[in-house]
């Protein structure tokens, strides 16, 4: 009842929050998420050179991470970006007819620009250039072009287009499909773009390229879905202008972490199968929980630290890493929970083949004698010996089961909590920005409880419709049901497992 209590709470709690930022006004926030750097190259031939215009869009955790290496330099933006766009262009390989030609940079330009959380955006642009050689007959020739290599996870484009030439073979279009970085069409994650490499035929004699025939404007531009709780999140960083104020903006905070758990890949599902036959099931959620806010803050303070001390550590590289490892724990836990299932069924079965008197500390409904001359009593214990398994693991007095169930929950949570959210990272440096980091910390803090109370609700939800098919099973004698509940506690196992192995595959970008 409890339970029912609690879940019926939450629920009402997440649908009142869904009312409340259907209202809210939309904050502008990086459509590709905040730790990412994109690039886009343009490539421009004329019957003499290749011109090219690099485009670098820096995120706000990346352009956080450079302006501490200015101050650091003693740099001011000019410098930077001229400094950057030299080095880049060393990077940059420009291939004619096999023998590499050198590309120059000419002119190089950087702006900021106002970010979430009170953080800022950067925006370099480069010019490069690249003469053909006087050997080469360059009325006919095959250019290749290898892109500057970026370690960080972004949008990678290279378009190619012709000014008094001829392209032909061209593996790259020959119009931006951003307008170079300042439109982004609205694409899946696995449809982001990472075009490396270009090469092209071409030959002297064609149209002169107009200045807007580069650039194709985006069909829609409208933000990424996994970015919205980013964009609440982060307007809530100067948000604490009274303690009213402040109260509400927590509270507000909570809310999205809860909705920032529902996208995919926050362990619902392993918590679910996993709570689904636990003892206990409100303080099994409860301890899930509040492993997942600790563990969550913990790995979010972390991070921003490195992040705020290092220009060198680049969070979009760790979290797949850090998802990989969550992932690796969860089908751990899976295995652990599929071993004590299967013993705790031969378990239970060898004692009722025995003995058909078995004593059901959590059931004082049930006879501890049943009478073995009438078929149908009989058939009812069986059945109720049958079904309890999944909830009562094993009797209060075995101590090691218990700590051992606890282990793989608190396990579980932790799963959950280690891969720092990015848009908890971003309003942590927001805030610090400001000087107030404190307020970071109780934002962060806030998220993770938000998490940690959407992985409850998802195992209190599984319990009571475990409960419910157990009762049913019970009352109506369906056998088909009964074998099902009976292996209920190995099956909920291999959906931990399953779980896992979806975790996996998302940390290494094959979902």
């Amino acid at each position: 009842m409890m339970a029912r209590r609690v879940a019926t709470m939450l629920a009402l709690l997440f649908a009142l929050a869904g009312t409340t930022f259907a209202f809210a006004a939309p904050a502008s926030a990086h459509p590709l998420g905040n730790a990412t750097v994109n690039s886009a190259d343009r490539l421009v031939v004329t019957p003499d050179a290749l011109q090219v215009t690099h485009v670098l869009d820096l995120a706000e955790i990346p352009t956080l991470q450079v302006v501490a290496e200015m101050e650091q330099r003693e740099q001011d933006l000019a410098t930077f970006a001229r400094e950057r766009c030299a080095a880049d262009a060393q990077d940059a390989v420009v291939r004619i007819n096999g023998a590499r030609t050198a590309l120059t940079s000419t002119t190089a330009t950087g702006v900021f620009a106002a970010g979430q959380a009170e953080l800022q955006t950067l925006r370099v642009e480069c010019q490069w250039e690249a003469q053909w050689p006087t050997s080469i007959n360059a009325s006919e020739a095959t250019v290749t072009f290898a892109a500057t290599p970026i370690d960080v996870a972004g949008w990678r484009e290279i378009s190619a287009a012709g000014d008094s030439t001829t392209l032909t073979g061209s593996t790259v279009p020959d119009t931006s499909p951003t307008n170079l970085l300042q439109s982004y069409p609205q694409v899946a994650a696995t449809e982001i773009p990472r075009t490396s490499t270009a090469s092209f035929d071409f030959a002297v004699g064609g149209r002169p390229l107009s200045s807007n025939a580069v650039a194709a404007s985006a069909s829609d531009t409208s933000p990424l879905p996994t970015d919205v709780t980013t964009r609440w999140l982060g307007g809530l960083v100067d948000g604490a202008t009274s303690p009213l104020g402040a109260v509400l903006t927590l509270l507000l905070a909570g809310i999205v972490g809860a909705f920032h758990a529902l996208t995919p890949g926050h362990g619902k599902t392993a918590v679910a199968f996993a709570l689904a036959g636990q003892e206990r099931s409100t303080r099994a959620a409860i301890t899930v929980g509040v492993t997942v806010t600790t563990t969550h803050t913990v790995s979010v303070l972390i991070l921003g630290t490195l992040v705020a001390s290092t220009t060198a550590l680049a969070p979009a590289a760790w979290i797949p890493i850090l998802s990989v490892a969550s992932g690796l724990l969860v089908l751990g836990v899976g295995g652990l929970l599929f071993r004590r299932a299967r013993q705790g069924q031969h378990g239970h079965i060898h004692r009722g083949g025995a003995n058909h008197s078995h004593s059901h500390p959590d059931d004082q409904s049930h006879p501890h004698d049943h009478e073995h001359g009438r078929p149908r009593g009989h058939g009812h214990a069986a059945t109720a010996v049958i079904t309890k398994p999944a909830i009562s693991a094993a009797p209060s007095s075995h101590s090691p089961r218990m700590g051992t169930a606890r282990a793989t929950l608190i396990a579980l949570g932790v799963a959950g909590g280690v891969v720092p959210s990015p848009s908890a990272l971003l309003v942590l440096l927001g805030a610090a920005a400001i000087g107030r980091p404190w307020w970071g910390v109780l934002l962060v803090i806030a998220f993770g409880i938000g998490m940690a109370l959407t992985l409850a609700v998802a195992g209190l939800l599984a319990w009571q419709v475990g409960e419910r098919v157990s009762t049913w099973a019970t009352q109506r004698q369906n056998r088909s049901v009964t074998r099902l509940v009976r292996v209920f506690p190995q099956l909920a196992a291999l959906g931990v497992c399953g779980a896992g192995v979806v975790v996996i595959a998302r940390g290494l970008g094959i979902l």
